[in-house]
């Protein structure tokens, strides 16, 4: 699993999923725009083109962004099965 599929298990905090459901946007993230992609891209001096599928989250725990690494390290199954 990649990383940013690892984070997407865990952006699970109530305003975000809130916002999502009155977008209209239960069961998927949210997408930035193109044109605020774009500013941050020309603002950062980005030089490649920020992926259409680049998804903003809440805040995230450090235990959640933690079990997101394991998960993208171990797969989904083996991180979910072993203690911490």
């Amino acid at each position: 699993m990649n990383l940013a599929d690892a984070l997407e298990l865990f952006n699970r905090k109530e305003r975000n999923l809130l916002v999502r459901l009155a977008l209209g946007h239960k069961e998927r993230p949210l997408r930035l725009s193109d044109s605020f992609r774009g500013d941050v891209q020309r603002e950062l001096a980005i030089q490649h083109e920020i992926p259409a599928e680049t998804w903003w989250s809440t805040d995230f725990h450090f235990s959640w962004l933690a079990g997101a690494l394991k998960v993208h390290a171990q797969g989904q199954e083996e991180a979910l099965s072993s203690p911490w």
